[in-house]
């Protein structure tokens, strides 16, 4: 297997965020449905109900106010033919496919049905549709800038939790961790607490890791913020490797350094005859202005903040026809 589809392996649990999996369809199901109970309230849609008889019904559209990646689409499938009393008084037709570029003006899905059905389900579905479509694009104008061996990420500053991470995936980037059980990532409070010693900590690690079941991690990670003692912290890792074979892959995060303190940090590695068995991530102020700097470091991985925690929706409009 060579590098970046370790890479992939490690940092992109596809599996783990479609909705062949029956946690993940309970997640998003869960996830709507709470959203649709929170929008309708208690006394139901009031506008709605007192205009519109109640076996009235109507066609309409979800189009596209500009171009975009498709994202979410997966997720409504699953949800029209889920047996909610939406799928059951709605039909649902001529859906996008995830990854499918669109352009301003094209129609992404047709509902037809029950006309109140349609208004109650549409600032959830819209809402939801808008930011897995605005984090898909992001993440996938961030992929074209960056040589195709390097993994775009996501971080954990999400507001919808597996859903951004499946967005990001559906861009054509990685999901990261998804939990906190299934990587070590060693980051810098937890060098705070324990006193800060990052060769003492792997040490911990070197010891404690003999109770972990490799098999169920996907990587581990420690975070640094300088090249200082970089070439002894490799040689840690490198050590606790070849120590045990069943762990799975060893990264360095580079977090909040310049592109050049990167590459200048992994140029020490390289020198000193490390970094064989070692991957490297860059974190940290990157953005559409410098990914392409980042890119070129000698990173495998590069996690963004941005493509979740302040992504801007795409615009989408439902519109009756």
């Amino acid at each position: 297997m060579d590098k970046f589809a370790i890479v992939r392996s490690s940092h992109r649990a596809a599996n783990e965020v479609s909705m062949k999996t029956p946690r993940y369809r309970r997640y998003f199901l869960n996830w709507l449905d709470s959203r649709l109970r929170d929008d309708i309230g208690r006394g139901g849609d009031i506008s709605t109900d007192l205009v519109i008889p109640v076996r009235h019904v109507s066609n309409a559209i979800v189009k596209a106010n500009c171009a975009g990646t498709a994202a979410g689409f997966e997720e409504m499938r699953y949800f029209f033919k889920s047996g909610s009393i939406f799928s059951r008084q709605l039909t649902a037709s001529g859906f996008f496919t995830d990854a499918q570029q669109f352009r301003k003006g094209d129609v992404l899905l047709r509902l037809s049905g029950n006309t109140r059905k349609i208004l109650q389900l549409e600032r959830s579905l819209l809402n939801f549709l808008q930011r897995m479509c605005g984090i898909a694009t992001l993440t996938a104008h961030y992929v074209r800038n960056v040589p195709k061996t390097v993994l775009i990420c996501p971080t954990r500053k999400v507001l919808l939790g597996d859903l951004d991470k499946k967005a990001c995936l559906v861009g054509g980037g990685g999901t990261h961790r998804l939990r906190l059980d299934d990587a070590v990532l060693l980051k810098d409070n937890h060098l705070k607490a324990t006193g800060g010693n990052v060769l003492e900590l792997l040490a911990r690690v070197s010891e404690q890791g003999k109770k972990l079941k490799a098999e169920s991690l996907r990587f581990i990670e420690i975070e640094v913020d300088s090249a200082a003692g970089i070439v002894k912290i490799a040689q840690k890792l490198e050590e606790l490797s070849a120590a045990n074979l069943r762990l799975p892959p060893l990264f360095i995060l580079f977090d909040n350094m310049k592109p050049r303190e990167i590459s200048h940090a992994i140029r020490q590695i390289r020198d000193a005859g490390y970094g064989s068995r070692l991957f490297f991530e860059a974190s940290g102020g990157v953005t559409a202005k410098n990914i392409r700097e980042y890119g070129v470091t000698g990173v495998d991985v590069i996690s963004v903040g941005s493509l979740t925690n302040s992504v801007e929706a795409i615009d989408l409009t439902l519109e009756l026809v």
